[in-house]
């Protein structure tokens, strides 16, 4: 066994049995991630099914007036405030890029300090735009009160809005039912693709 295993490029018959009993160990890892796989399957699909049922409910019952309206209050506003958090406010980052691309001043304060500080730099021909799915930034009074009390037009994006103080903003875009949490997300970017579609081709229009 010893010169078998020198003639396949082993030391010796130890070292052939120790790389023998490793690839036997990876085998049966890579068994078990087969199964655990097959397993997570049936939730994953199910999971997408969801979302995608949901999904295509609010595209179909979506107002395509709420998109211009807020189109066109992004265009007459000279500068644009993105209030958001989390995995709502990288999405923010979106709107924001395709607003900066068609040539339109939009800031997004990335973290909480840096929102509370730049409140007081709101004019009358600003637009505030506060997206908050389930209102977990609303609700933080001191932060929502100080934007609508500002001169700056203010705008709420949600798919709740039945929150509390959800009535003192001006405007209120319902992302669809209020569905699960982890879908408004979704419904979130597809709305922004679409608001960011409806702003290029006004854009477009007015130039």
């Amino acid at each position: 066994m010893t010169r078998f295993a020198k003639k396949l490029g082993y030391e010796g018959f130890s070292e052939f049995k120790k790389d023998y009993f490793l690839m036997q160990l990876e085998e049966n890892e890579m068994e078990l991630d087969l199964l655990a796989k097959k397993e997570k399957q049936p939730l994953m699909i199910s999971e997408l099914q969801t979302v995608s049922e949901e999904l295509t409910n609010f595209v179909r019952q979506f107002d395509t007036k709420h998109l211009e309206e807020v189109s066109h209050k992004i265009q007459k506003s000279q500068r644009i405030y993105l209030f958001s958090t989390l995995i709502p406010g990288n999405l923010s980052m979106i709107l924001q890029t395709i607003l900066l691309n068609c040539g339109k001043e939009a800031v997004y304060p990335v973290d909480n300090r840096k929102q509370h500080e730049i409140i007081p730099y709101l004019k009358a021909n600003d637009l505030a735009i506060i997206i908050s799915l389930e209102g977990s930034l609303v609700m933080q009074k001191d932060l929502t009160l100080s934007i609508i009390n500002s001169k700056a037009d203010n705008l709420l994006i949600t798919q709740n809005p039945h929150m509390k103080l959800s009535s003192l903003f001006e405007t209120v875009i319902s992302l669809g039912e209020h569905d699960l949490e982890r879908t408004g997300k979704y419904k979130l970017l597809a709305f922004i693709e679409l608001l960011g579609n409806q702003y290029m081709i006004e854009n477009k229009k007015n130039h």
